[in-house]
């Protein structure tokens, strides 16, 4: 498991509970570190008067917990005894196999056991809200489309080496040939075999694939880099958003993208990607956790960075704030919005940004 996600899974768990006791409990981590060679990741301080040691599980299973409970009873480790298990989610079934072998734990959804005689904590019922989507082709699942983004944002890409293609794209070369192979299948790649093959490779079809690549994104890739959603304590957090610079902190995109793209007036929903950790935003922007059933136009999405932000775009604008997302995810976050505003900002901005970048290099639209 990545780094990215054992700090979500710890700051968001850390997030829920302070919400569920409302500012009457604070949690603050200490030496944290994902290596597996320690008996526990970190410590983890309530209100600055109890310390527990602390160990991030990220397979939510009775099987892989039961292993690591009988591990423990047999260390000797004196900070074992009352190490709080940080996870995911904490279902029922879990949740009475820890309670009964009275093992402490915190899950991302606010679920909490902790039985001390001078600290006692006991949450339960609080519900997982996210499910698995169905699979699909190789090319229009995680890693596809994580490829097929950056081929997007970066056409010049698609006549790299498949090595390098895959090394941008953060994925194995054996799935970008793969990924390759499939969408030249589906005509959205081309090959001039009059050329050598990866030097006649071209994007083809591009709008149909960016329609595609919209929808799989939405409904598959999106799902899995969600990280949360906020509301602002801050009024001027939009304000702050667009004037930071911190190019590898925070970008901005959704409506707010759109209306810094191309003056479109769509309501201002904040859609930031970061993967900076989620309590350091939480600081930062005055930014506190609410839930995905209350859902306002204010409300701010927080989301994983998934491509790689070393290859920049050359096209962007003289003008344009260094932190916008590429317009084709902007096009990609509106368009799946229930908002008529939204999908027509998300028509114009197909038709006149990303259309005229692929114009230029002579792909075929």
């Amino acid at each position: 498991m990545n780094r990215i996600k054992e700090t979500d899974i710890l700051d968001r768990a850390k997030l829920a509970l302070e919400d569920v006791f409302k500012g009457k409990l604070t949690l603050v981590d200490e030496n944290w570190s994902s290596s597996r060679n320690r008996l526990f990741d970190g410590y983890l301080s309530f209100n600055s008067d109890f310390k527990f040691a602390f160990t991030i599980i990220s397979e939510d299973n009775i099987g892989s917990l039961k292993k690591i409970v009988k591990s423990n009873k047999n260390s000797k480790n004196p900070l074992i005894k009352d190490m709080v298990f940080i996870l995911k989610y904490a279902s029922p079934n879990i949740n009475s196999f820890l309670k009964e072998n009275d093992i402490f734990f915190i899950d991302a959804c606010g679920n909490c056991y902790i039985n001390l005689p001078t600290l006692k904590i006991h949450v339960e019922g609080k519900q997982q809200v996210f499910k698995k989507l169905p699979g699909s082709k190789v090319a229009f699942q995680k890693s596809g489309l994580k490829l097929i983004y950056q081929l997007l944002v970066e056409p010049e890409l698609t006549r790299e080496t498949y090595r390098n293609i895959a090394k941008v794209a953060g994925i194995s070369s054996g799935s970008a040939y793969r990924i390759f192979e499939e969408l030249e299948k589906e005509g959205f790649v081309i090959v001039d075999s009059q050329v050598p093959p990866r030097r006649g490779r071209s994007l083809s079809n591009v709008e149909m694939l960016i329609t595609k690549w919209a929808m799989s994104y939405a409904e598959v890739l999106r799902p899995k880099i969600h990280r949360g959603y906020f509301r602002s304590l801050n009024p001027d957090l939009a304000s702050s958003i667009v004037s930071s610079n911190s190019n590898n902190e925070i970008y901005f995109g959704g409506p707010l993208g759109a209306s810094h793209l191309n003056k479109e007036i769509v309501a201002q929903k904040p859609v930031l990607f970061s993967n900076i950790r989620l309590s350091k935003m939480a600081e930062k922007y005055r930014i506190v956790p609410t839930s995905v059933f209350r859902q306002t136009y204010e409300q701010i999405e927080v989301l994983e960075v998934f491509w790689n932000t070393d290859r920049t775009s050359t096209e962007k604008k003289k003008g344009r704030t260094n932190n916008l997302v590429d317009p084709i995810l902007i096009y990609a976050d509106l368009i799946a919005s229930s908002d008529f505003r939204s999908k027509e900002a998300a028509k114009n901005i197909l038709k006149n940004e990303i259309r005229d970048k692929f114009i230029r290099y002579n792909f075929q639209w």
